[in-house]
């Protein structure tokens, strides 16, 4: 049955990668604070497919001397503002136009001055009033901010799990690097696949009885393609020749620390 709903092909050589670096606002992670005042700076956020009251998205602003809290949730057709200062509290709501969130990754642009302006491409979610705050926190399913590389990223130490979210059929380029030898394991679905490494061919397999480790410092670049196939998904899992990240390629990394 696991045959059946996966085709593995395997081809190419892996190339050696001696170090790899990954700017820390490229790592994806639940919650991330931004901290900058007087200029702008980029936020990537996962955007899921949720029902019209679901947050999408939060960013919280604060400033103790002064005894201020800004909370600002996103949802797909509503922004609401609510602002604490010196105890009062004050409640705002936005209309989004229908079709500005969509199912997948977004960009979006903060701009932290006298006011504190949140955009996505040509629409401005937020337009307010600001004070002398110099950070932001943003939370959402998988945020990342800052980052100049067009990579994201999951750093997963030893036993953890890292929740890759995607969406449609298209192919997905994943890379895979550690500092010591590992045996990751890939899981679709109802179905995990452990990824070992085939010494002869100098390439990663997934079929073996008895895998051996990835090696440590090497760059494992893989594509997954799914198509569907009856009621069912097919994905190949393809090895890609890379000692580096193809930037111009490139979307998904896992770290493994």
């Amino acid at each position: 049955m696991l045959m059946f709903l996966w085709a593995l092909s395997l081809v190419s050589l892996q190339g050696v990668a001696l170090g790899l670096h990954v700017q820390e606002g490229c790592i994806s992670e639940h919650k991330k604070i931004a901290l900058f005042r007087g200029t702008q700076i980029g936020a990537t956020a996962w955007i899921p497919d949720a029902g019209e009251d679901e947050v999408l998205l939060s960013l919280t602003s604060a400033e103790d001397q002064i005894y201020f809290v800004r909370r600002i949730e996103i949802r797909k057709s509503l922004v609401h503002v609510k602002e604490m200062r010196g105890g009062i509290d004050k409640d705002d709501a936005f209309d989004i136009p229908d079709g500005v969130f969509r199912p997948g990754w977004m960009d979006f642009t903060l701009v932290l001055n006298s006011r504190f302006r949140l955009t996505t491409g040509n629409t401005t979610l937020v337009d307010v009033h600001d004070v002398l705050t110099s950070s932001v926190t943003i939370e959402g399913s998988n945020v990342t901010v800052g980052c100049a590389e067009p990579i994201i990223a999951w750093e997963v130490a030893g036993g953890e799990e890292a929740v890759m979210p995607a969406l449609g059929l298209e192919p997905r380029r994943v890379s895979l690097f550690s500092r010591a030898a590992s045996l990751p394991e890939l899981s679709l679905g109802p179905n995990t696949l452990r990824l070992g490494w085939d010494p002869v061919a100098g390439a990663v397999t997934t079929l073996t009885s008895a895998p051996r480790p990835l090696p440590a410092f090497l760059l494992h670049n893989l594509t997954l393609d799914c198509h569907p196939r009856g009621s069912l998904t097919k994905c190949d899992i393809l090895v890609r020749l890379h000692s580096f990240i193809d930037t111009r390629t490139a979307h998904l990394c896992i770290v493994f620390i």
